[in-house]
């Protein structure tokens, strides 16, 4: 499989951006049918845990998260910023390539202050589609262990 890194990097940017912009509606679209979405943090990751703070495995599970997201939790109403670095990609295999990129999110609470809610890292299995590249797996690795319990967004 040949994909470039500006071509990760833009699918990696589209991603970000479309969350930014509140376009949650959006997020699986960026993933396989059968792709997967954990969060979970670099301590748990160590400690090899396997399920973490959120996993959607599927569009159709994302699907649900998100009409969950729009209907049914009770939140305080909030939006981000994501700075996403460039990606390294790794080997790319049968599977896809592998793409690591460092990510900072910024947090806007009605106040309206932005303010540094996550830092850590992508993982990410990248496929060529029909459609165009494609998340097979995206894992984000929180750098803290101290995780909000305003997680509720995508991140």
């Amino acid at each position: 499989m040949n994909v470039d890194a500006v071509a990760v990097q833009q699918l990696m940017l589209r991603y970000a951006d479309a969350i930014d912009a509140d376009d949650i509606e959006a997020w699986p679209d960026f993933f396989t049918p059968d792709g997967e979405y954990t969060v979970i943090s670099r301590e748990s990751l160590k400690r090899g845990h396997r399920i973490g703070i959120m996993q959607c495995l599927g569009q159709g599970m994302m699907r649900d998260r998100i009409m969950g997201l729009r209907d049914a939790n009770v939140y305080e109403p909030h939006c981000y910023r994501h700075v996403v670095s460039a990606p390294l990609l790794g080997e790319a295999g049968p599977e896809g390539v592998s793409a690591t990129a460092s990510f900072l999110l910024a947090r806007i609470m009605r106040a309206g202050v932005p303010e540094l809610f996550l830092s850590g890292r992508y993982e990410d299995l990248v496929v060529a589609t029909p459609a165009g590249l494609r998340f097979r797996r995206r894992r984000v690795v929180l750098d803290s262990t101290a995780i909000d319990t305003l997680l509720v967004i995508p991140v």
